[in-house]
């Protein structure tokens, strides 16, 4: 729950609303960084910084961080998502032709671990035949501005004659970091795609995914199924 907007406060108030390390220190609790959400206007992202700029801040919300790209025999593209990288911004719904003009959608950047999102991710990355080349990339960063480094990427190619899909299983830390990805399964022709960055760093906690359509479909698919697509309701920093 938000802190008091009035009257004594101390660090020990927001460690408990934040968290952080212990002996606690206030350069810890910069906005923006690994403790504080972007949304806490009052907390300084550096410089200068004091206990009562702390009044009325909460440590997390309820977010969507859902995404999700399909494309069509007739070369056009349905998202679900955020059009710009390093964004927290509510996703909204995206339709168009990607005829040699391919479009990328992300999700929202997400913070994992306990107390926010606290469970492993299932899904399933596929690719259909008569489709050009589409990708999918897993962002990570240590802090909710700088998602930057990529954790995981994913490449799927052309066939005129079969399509195919690779599924995983990502595992979580408690801290937030990544403990492990595994494939779980394939279908049909799955060396149609590469899993070609498998780049984990036990700093990260915060993530973001990316996918970037084909520039031409004569079949359609869904490019991304399973958790990713259905998170619409996740505690998150604020």
């Amino acid at each position: 729950m938000p802190l008091q907007t009035s009257g004594a406060i101390s660090i020990n108030d927001i460690a408990t609303e934040f968290g952080g390390g212990v002996p606690h220190s206030m350069n810890e609790y910069y906005r923006g960084g690994a403790n504080v959400g972007s949304t806490n206007t009052t907390v300084p992202i550096g410089g200068e910084i004091s206990l009562f700029m702390f009044y009325g801040a909460q440590a997390t919300v309820i977010r969507d961080i859902r995404v999700q790209m399909s494309y069509s025999a007739g070369h056009g593209y349905s998202a679900f998502g955020v059009t710009s990288a390093n964004s927290i911004a509510a996703p909204q719904s995206y339709s168009g032709s990607l005829l040699f003009n391919p479009f990328t959608i992300y999700s929202p950047v997400f913070r994992a671990g306990d107390g926010f999102l606290n469970q492993n991710l299932n899904f399933t990355y596929s690719q259909n035949e008569d489709a050009q080349g589409t990708s999918l990339t897993l962002f990570g960063g240590t802090s909710v501005s700088a998602v930057n480094d990529v954790v995981f990427g994913w490449s799927a190619g052309y066939s005129s004659s079969a399509g195919g899909s690779r599924s995983y299983s990502l595992v979580f830390n408690s801290d937030g970091s990544i403990a492990s990805i595994t494939q779980t399964s394939s279908s049909l022709n799955a060396g149609i795609i590469s899993f070609g960055t498998n780049n984990i760093n036990s700093n990260h906690r915060f993530y973001q995914w990316r996918m970037v359509s084909p520039s031409a479909s004569d079949k359609g698919s869904t490019m991304l199924s399973g958790d990713p697509t259905s998170l619409s309701s996740v505690t998150q920093p604020a």
